[in-house]
């Protein structure tokens, strides 16, 4: 059996969306943990949105200005 070693650098492949579905993860100690692993393995500056609706409030958990990437996280508000 041959195996094929591909990479996003030997196909040519751009990610500009990835999705993670962290559900039960609503402690700000836990938020921060992830926004500071992003921000230094990735590079990733990262916002909170909370609410419900076309306009939620952000609030910036983690930021640099090194930072090249964005990663925007939502948490809705159940009633």
């Amino acid at each position: 059996m041959t195996q094929n070693k591909f990479t996003f650098e030997s196909e040519k492949l751009v990610v500009d969306y990835i999705s993670f579905n962290l559900e039960g993860l609503m402690d700000q100690l836990s938020m921060d943990k992830i926004a500071s692993y992003l921000s230094k393995l990735f590079g990733f500056n990262s916002t909170l949105g909370k609410g419900n609706g076309a306009k939620p409030k952000e609030e910036i958990i983690f930021y640099d200005v090194k930072n090249s990437h964005k990663v925007w996280s939502m948490r809705h508000i159940l009633y």
